[in-house]
């Protein structure tokens, strides 16, 4: 019974000293709301475009479900990291003639993969809203187009070679139609003639199959080649990340309040 009437006796000290200092909680509580509103009004806004990327990657023969799903979040993994190096980051600068440099545009990129998918989330934050989306947007064309010439450039060497001697054997195949529409009907023209079509015949086989080599190194490129696709492009925001006003203000309420009833509770243990 005594200890219920000395906290009901400590309760009422604490409403009565609370009663006798609302004025200073309400004003450090208004201060600080009115504190955080204005910084925040006076903060410059950031906006933030979202696109979302899904990495194609390359069917590979041989191997099971479970290895062909660790191979693709690593790779995923992977290209969210190559997407912020510096050659994306100033194709990305020259496309759009950003008068940012590396580091700062780096700086406004975030790059997520999703968890247990193939899809990367990339977050672009900037003060104007359209150039967020158009900096998002540009950075999965410009990665797109270096990682796919990146992969192709391992089988440009034999395409180059093979595309040459396609060349060469259908120079050879229009030299020796020519001659054989210039022979006459002589006994020594037909044997030319003879001679020129069994060539000709030759010729076309091996056209045949060094083209055949060549549809089989571009089908091998197709087949190791991993794509990046725009599952979602960006689109502008139309409103701002940051700052969050009435959030800023709410918060800056709350801890005011706090700090000034802790600060009412002291000045009253300090009071002798």
């Amino acid at each position: 019974m005594m200890e219920s009437t000395s906290f009901a006796d400590d309760l009422r000290v604490y409403l009565n000293l609370i009663r006798r200092w609302v004025w200073l909680l309400v004003l450090v509580t208004l201060l600080c709301g009115a504190g955080a509103y204005l910084v925040s009004q006076r903060t410059t806004p950031i906006f933030e475009a979202v696109t979302t990327v899904l990495i194609n990657q390359a069917p590979s023969a041989n191997t099971s479900d479970y290895t062909a799903l660790v191979t693709s979040e690593r790779l995923t993994q992977t290209y969210a990291q190559l997407m912020t190096k510096q050659p994306v980051l100033r194709g990305v600068i020259e496309s759009l003639g950003l008068v940012l440099d590396v580091e700062e545009l780096e700086k406004a990129i975030t790059v997520q993969p999703v968890t247990d998918t193939t899809l990367i989330e990339v977050r672009v934050e900037d003060a104007d809203p359209a150039q967020a989306a158009a900096i998002a947007n540009e950075l999965v064309t410009q990665f797109s187009a270096q990682n796919e010439a990146l992969q192709s450039s391992r089988y440009a060497e034999s395409k180059a070679a093979l595309q040459q001697q396609l060349d060469q054997m259908n120079e050879q195949i229009q030299t020796t139609n020519d001659v054989v529409a210039g022979l006459g009907n002589s006994a020594e023209d037909e044997a030319e003639r003879d001679r020129q079509e069994a060539n000709l015949a030759q010729y076309r086989q091996t056209y045949a199959y060094i083209l055949q080599s060549y549809e089989q190194v571009r089908l091998a490129e197709a087949q190791s080649t991993s794509n990046v696709i725009q599952a979602e492009p960006a689109t502008v925001p139309d409103k701002p990340v940051r700052p969050r006003t009435l959030l800023n203000t709410a918060l800056a309420m709350i801890v005011g309040l706090l700090l000034a009833t802790g600060g009412v509770f002291l000045m009253d243990a300090l009071d002798d």
